[in-house]
C-alpha cells in the first residue's frame, strides 16, 4: 500500500507443542490510501487491499509465552481507483508475496491468547498503477520489501 494502513482480520489456526500453522485474511479499512501521479497535475489514485497468508511457525517458548520465527506465502488483491481525471477507471490487480517474521503469543489462561504478528514480504508479483494513455503516469507499484505487523485475541479449543 501507498502508506501505512489499518485493516480487519481473521484466522483459524492449528497449534501444537513446537509448531503453529495459520491461515489469515485481512482486508484494508481505510479509504485514504492515496498515491500521486508526476503527470497530469492532481491526479491520484486511491488504494485498498484484500489478501490471505498461509504462515507456518515454529515455536521456541511455552504454554505462558509461545514464540519462534514464521515463513509466509501470501496472495490477494489490490484494487484502486483514478481520481482527478476525465476518466475515472478502477483497477484491481493480484498480489503474490513470500516472506518470513515471527511471532509471539501470550496466554490469558487456558483458552486465551494475544498472538503478536511480525512479517517482511517481498512480493513475487509488484502491480504497478498507471494513468492509460498518460506518459509517465506511474502513480504507484507495490515497493521490493513490505511489513505487516498484526495483533489480535485468539480462543483455543
Amino acid at each position: 500500500m501507498p502508506s501505512i494502513d489499518l485493516g480487519l482480520g481473521g484466522r483459524v489456526g492449528v497449534v501444537g507443542r513446537r509448531y503453529r500453522v495459520e491461515l489469515r485474511a485481512a482486508y484494508g479499512l481505510r479509504r485514504d490510501q492515496i498515491a500521486h501521479a508526476a503527470t497530469p497535475p492532481d491526479a491520484y489514485g486511491q488504494f485498498n487491499f484484500l489478501a490471505g497468508v498461509l504462515a507456518g511457525c515454529f515455536n521456541l517458548g511455552r504454554e505462558t509465552l509461545a514464540f519462534g520465527p514464521c515463513v509466509d506465502a501470501e496472495v490477494g488483491w489490490m484494487s484502486a481507483q483514478g481520481c482527478g481525471v476525465s476518466q475515472s477507471i478502477t483497477a484491481n490487480q493480484p498480489w503474490l508475496a513470500i516472506g518470513v517474521g515471527g511471532y509471539a503469543a501470550i496466554s490469558l489462561g487456558s483458552r486465551w491468547n494475544i498472538p503478536l504478528h511480525l512479517d517482511v514480504l517481498a512480493p513475487i508479483l509488484r502491480p504497478e498503477f498507471v494513468f492509460k494513455n498518460v506518459p509517465q503516469s506511474r502513480v504507484f507499484q507495490a515497493p521490493i520489501v513490505g511489513v505487516r505487523v498484526s495483533a489480535g485475541i485468539e480462543l483455543c479449543f
